[in-house]
């Protein structure tokens, strides 16, 4: 398949679009949508969403992870950040799903 990620106008949520067919599907997340792979997951913040359903990304208490790849293989890039007072970054991490 070929996919396109990004974020739609005003609603601010993320989505995916069907470079084949056209359709653009609103996804259940605040976006923009960073990235998609082949079969149309896509990566948004700290949720990897696959077919319509958002799984969030896994960290200890008190993080964010944020994704911004994912690949055809599950992996997905990005990094963590601790939230507190002061936002500090914990630099890049792998998740697989």
């Amino acid at each position: 398949m070929c996919w396109a990620t990004g974020g739609l106008w005003p609603s601010r949520s993320a989505a995916v679009w069907d470079l084949r067919t056209g359709k653009v599907t609103q996804l259940p997340v605040d976006g923009p949508g960073e990235a998609v792979n082949a079969a149309g997951w896509v990566v948004a913040n700290g949720v990897v969403l696959r077919g319509g359903a958002a799984v969030e990304l896994q960290v200890p208490g008190g993080q964010t992870g944020l994704a911004v790849a994912v690949s055809d293989t599950g992996l997905v890039v990005g990094h963590v950040r601790a939230g507190d007072a002061e936002v500090r970054n914990l630099g890049p991490r792998v998740w697989r799903c």
